[in-house]
């Protein structure tokens, strides 16, 4: 009889190397560094497959997911219950499988199109499916392996029989075994110290046993190597193993340390051939020379689950395989066999159905190269190389489009000839400016997925739609280089909204004046007479731009479209203008160009693309009026794409910006029609809005000033109002004071965004006095202060306790311009944590006057006027040599002592964890584990009582954070808001926080923990 864990030189007269550092395998060879023609070729044979079989099978299929009561059990059993091991041995004594027939498993593999099959030789729980001579715990102690069965000799058997590759999983990590290096405490067969080199022997020698014992193998599939004794030195000397015992075999990437989670492609340094997604499919491919394999299930569970019946349909699996094809990839797929040895029946049957669709359709699957297309609205692409040099596209579409055209964005191939592939009946395809189109009849061959088979002229050339997608970071750079220079824009809302001005019959409609027509929910015809009132009698658009260039504003904005559908120029494609439905009668903004020209100041338009509640585009909330109704593609064709065209080639050089708003129903189809316009306009700007998975140019931050800059450094935008309303409303008075909206200016050009400042003129063509006065309030401060602004980066410092800081290069030295809000009193401008002397200090106020500059214990002080220039925002210019160096600073309380820690500003503690700077959330996200935490570091000049407001999204109840600083303590229950991005702010309590610098932390209490997502701590004080 073996014993359960022999020493292997007892087992073979031999002894073993141990792991060198050196990551070269037993015979001194480095498979590792394989030339990519060689590897292309071991790999051809994988690339042609693209559809496995897994099977997951051992003697957890004996409790069959079932313990205690408890039904959710799999292949991960042992862990999960922490069953003892000696208790679980148990089930090797029920491992019977008497119906297992290994020719029919791989028949039915081969029948659905099955290339490949992986089996786990060995998984987690450290069971062998073959008879190991290093171990008892393997087929040999089963009944089964009693009565003289190897299931993996006649599974070997079979695949040759049915030239099918077979592969083996062999699990890194053994729950099992005494060796592994995190033991369980519930192994209780284990005794001493884990020795993990040892273990590694063991490993090679069981390695050793798989790949001589049954032929030629396709795959050594690792898993396992997650955990903390399995290392990258280990992970390359294992790799280097098996390819000297197989120099043709291919080894997943879980071999090593590189693995990055389930999304399962490699982050770095890596260790193996392909990757191995888990349960997902990437959103896009990775290129020629980098391969892949979606592994999923086709229930809820890798291992039977006699309850687990949510089976995924015929369809979805399908429609699985045919997005890993279009993406370069393969697709595994796994099925549970019981503990008697057959498959369950759903999986059968998926199987056959998979079959009965490859049989017609497996040319578009196998050898393919991944789609030349980013993506495709009604399905997916895969591509075939012909002998003549012409390509077959294969078109799995999906969905049918409702117009039955498929069209395929950018094409410029010609069209040779198009068929169903199930059935070789011909079908139309042509040539068009937008690409290649081919009709498809009413009725498909096949429900689930439908196949075209389009041959083109040549290798696919598509012309992305987008006309910046291959930009260099240079060509970008001279693109945005006005726009960057600029900061400051005026934007303009104006359209027939401005004549009921926020009242309809009667009744002031509340929030947005130019959502009017939407909130209110005025039928069409009513509010198509609003038009005969619009008449601009008193509209100067020479003095409208010189207002906004007095102001420093060096471009403007205008709502060329706004969502009521109304266009302020001559459409052709809508009679809804102000040409023609209006008493003006003329383009407004042919004028406007004209002046900007003039003046030398950039024009940009807004456009509605999406929403339109008049011309039968979407409509927020959904439509009121059957005058509305219309086919979305209906209208993106025949009215938002030629306006656009009208908007990008009637007025000269301009716009210089297109303004998209509201993405409401757009897809990339959609989208794709709309941004290849830009082409139009080389050089023009567009922001993030279009939809269809565009990120455009500029984020658009929506009256709100982001804590920082953009994580990825992308270029923003912040466009606010200067009451409450975007179009003009004769109720509306909240204006806010010049001193805001300089400081807002301020924040946002500290921050390296842009402002773009609202006005909503009136329906006779004046803008509102209070927007004047403002206007020309922030231009007396702006010429004194522009240069402060313009061309200036953001600052170097997080915060500052006094105001904030822009910065610009001058040669080999910089300007800090010192925004100070706060006028210190003492005539001390205190400088915190800049390592950079100060060479000189001047007042833009005064530039006569020179400021004193002091050393102090970390930091700089200058000596400043005891009364500030400017109540506003003084600011004081500092050059300093060099590129500015700052120590990193905590916060700092405003004047009013309130405090606001911005989930942009965290500090994350933890793998997980992840800033979302999506516009719907904008918060710390993918907080899963109860481990991980966040903070931020603050300093106080006192100690103070707080009140803290938390604002949290989470999808379930049950959560607890718990807010710290020194010994201070705070524990909040967390509502439940029922989506990740619906935020409630919740009030935890006071805290009283220390005098100095401390962290304050919050930290999730691990029992009963629910992910949140969280978006600042609001600190106010209680006293």
């Amino acid at each position: 009889m073996k014993a359960s864990h022999l020493p292997l030189a007892a087992v073979f007269g031999i002894s073993f190397a141990l792991v060198t550092p050196s990551g070269f395998g037993t015979e001194g060879r480095d498979y590792t560094r394989e030339s990519p023609e060689a590897k292309a070729r071991r790999m051809a044979w994988f690339e042609e497959a693209r559809f496995g079989l897994f099977l997951h099978w051992g003697v957890y299929a004996v409790p069959a997911g079932e313990w205690e009561g408890k039904t959710h059990y799999g292949e991960w059993f042992l862990e999960e219950t922490r069953m003892p091991v000696s208790q679980y041995e148990k089930f090797a004594d029920q491992f019977n499988p008497v119906r297992y027939d290994a020719r029919t498993w791989v028949r039915l593999a081969k029948a659905a199109g099955m290339k490949y099959i992986v089996i786990t030789s060995k998984h987690h729980d450290g069971f062998c499916l073959w008879d190991s001579a290093v171990t008892d715990w393997d087929i040999g102690r089963t009944p089964f392996g009693r009565a003289g069965r190897d299931p993996l000799k006649e599974l070997a058997e079979a695949c040759r029989e049915e030239g099918i590759r077979l592969c083996f999983y062999y699990s890194i990590m053994d729950w099992h075994h005494p060796d592994w290096g995190t033991r369980r405490p519930w192994n209780d067969r284990a005794s001493g110290t884990p020795d993990m080199d040892r273990y590694v022997q063991y490993m090679k020698a069981q390695l050793r046993e798989l790949i001589t014992r049954y032929g030629p193998l396709g795959i050594l599939w690792f898993d396992g190597e997650w955990e903390s004794p399995w290392t990258h030195e280990r992970g390359v000397d294992l790799y280097n193993h098996v390819r000297s015992l197989q120099p043709d075999i291919i080894v997943n990437n879980r071999v090593g340390k590189g693995r990055a989670g389930m999304q399962g492609m490699d982050r770095g340094r890596g260790v193996g051939d392909y990757g191995t997604p888990e349960q997902e499919i990437p959103a896009t491919g990775f290129g020629p020379g980098v391969y892949w394999e979606s592994c999923m299930t086709m229930n809820d569970h890798w291992g039977y689950n006699k309850h687990d019946q949510n089976w995924k349909s015929t369809r979805v699996l399908i429609r699985n395989l045919v997005d890993c094809a279009s993406k370069g990839g393969n697709y595994l797929l796994n099925i549970g066999p019981t503990a008697e040895g057959t498959f369950p029946e759903p999986a059968v049957q998926r199987l056959q159905e998979i079959g009965r669709w490859m049989s017609r359709n497996s040319e578009s699957i196998y050898g393919t190269k991944a789609s030349p297309f980013e993506s495709l609205p009604f399905g997916r692409c895969t591509q075939k190389p012909l002998r003549s040099g012409n390509t077959i596209l294969y078109l799995h579409v999906f969905e049918r489009p409702a117009d039955g055209r498929l069209l395929l964005p950018g094409l410029v191939n010609s069209p040779l000839r198009a068929r169903f592939l199930a059935d070789d009946t011909p079908l139309r395809a042509r040539a068009t400016e937008a690409g290649v189109v081919v009709e498809l009849p009413e009725t498909l061959p096949d429900p689930d997925v439908t196949v075209v088979a389009l041959e083109i002229r040549g290798k696919p050339r598509v012309i992305k739609p987008d006309p910046y997608a291959d930009e260099t970071p240079e060509q970008r750079d001279a693109r945005m280089r006005w726009w960057r220079e600029a900061r400051f824009g005026m934007f303009i809302h104006w359209g027939v909204y401005a004549v009921p001005a926020g009242v309809y019959k009667g009744q002031r409609i509340p929030r947005l004046g130019e959502w009017i027509m939407n909130r209110a929910k005025i039928p069409v015809a009513e509010y198509r007479e609003f038009a005969r009132s619009f008449n601009p009698v008193f509209y100067d658009p020479d003095a409208w731009v010189r207002l906004a260039k007095e102001a420093g504003m060096k471009y403007i904005i205008i709502t060329s479209k706004h969502h009521d559908g109304f266009a302020l120029f001559d459409s052709q494609a809508s009679d809804w203008d102000v040409v023609d439905a209006t008493p003006y009668g003329r383009d407004l903004l042919l004028p406007l160009a004209a002046a900007c020209r003039k003046h030398g100041i950039k024009l940009g338009f807004y456009y509605s693309q999406a929403q339109d509640w008049v011309n039968g585009g979407s409509a927020s909330g959904g439509k009121w009026d059957p005058a509305q109704e219309r086919d979305m593609d209906d209208y993106i064709r025949n009215v938002a794409v030629p306006q656009v065209r009208e908007i990008l080639t009637r007025y000269g050089e301009f716009p210089a910006v297109l303004w998209w708003d509201t993405p409401v129903d757009m897809n990339r189809e959609r989208a794709d029609q709309l941004i290849r316009l830009l082409r139009l306009k080389p050089g023009i700007i567009h922001n993030n809005r279009l939809g269809g998975g565009y990120r455009g140019d500029t984020e658009t931050p929506e009256q709100y000033i982001p804590a920082t800059g953009y994580p990825d450094g992308r270029d923003f935008e912040v466009c606010m109002t200067i009451n409450d309303t975007w179009g003009y409303k004769s109720w509306d008075h909240n204006w806010k004071s010049t001193e805001t909206l300089i400081r807002n200016l301020i924040d946002i050009a500290s921050k390296g965004g842009n402002y773009l400042l609202n006005v909503g003129p009136m329906a006779d063509g004046r803008i509102p006095e209070p927007s004047v006065q403002r206007l020309k309030e922030i231009g007396a401060w702006m010429k004194i202060n522009g240069e402060a602004i313009y061309g200036t980066r953001a600052s170097p410092f997080r915060r500052l306790p006094w105001g904030r800081c822009t910065v610009k290069p001058d040669g080999r030295h910089t300007i800090l311009y010192l925004h100070v809000f706060q006028w210190p009193t003492n005539g001390q401008l205190v400088v915190p944590g800049l390592k950079n002397p100060i060479q000189k200090a001047w007042l833009l106020a005064d530039r006569r006057a020179r400021l004193s500059i002091e050393a102090g214990e970390g930091t700089q002080i200058i000596r400043v006027p005891a009364v500030a220039p400017d109540p506003i925002a003084t600011v004081v210019a500092a050059r300093i040599p060099g590129r500015p160096e700052v120590e990193p600073l905590p916060f700092y309380p405003e004047a009013d002592g309130r405090l606001l820690l911005d989930a942009m500003e965290a500090t994350l503690h933890g793998s997980q964890l992840r800033y979302e700077p999506d516009r719907t959330k904008r918060c710390i996200g993918f907080w899963t584990d109860p481990n991980e935490w966040v903070s931020w570091d603050v300093e106080l000049d006192r100690p103070r009582r707080y009140r803290i407001r938390l604002s949290t999204a989470a999808e379930a109840e049950g959560a607890r954070l718990v807010l710290r600083a020194r010994s201070a303590r705070l524990e909040v229950a967390i509502p439940q808001t029922g989506d990740y991005t619906r935020f409630r702010e919740t009030d935890a309590g006071v805290l009283e926080l220390p005098a100095g610098r401390f962290t304050l932390e919050v930290r999730p209490v691990t029992q009963g923990w629910r992910p949140v997502n969280l978006r600042f701590l609001r600190l106010e004080p209680a006293d």
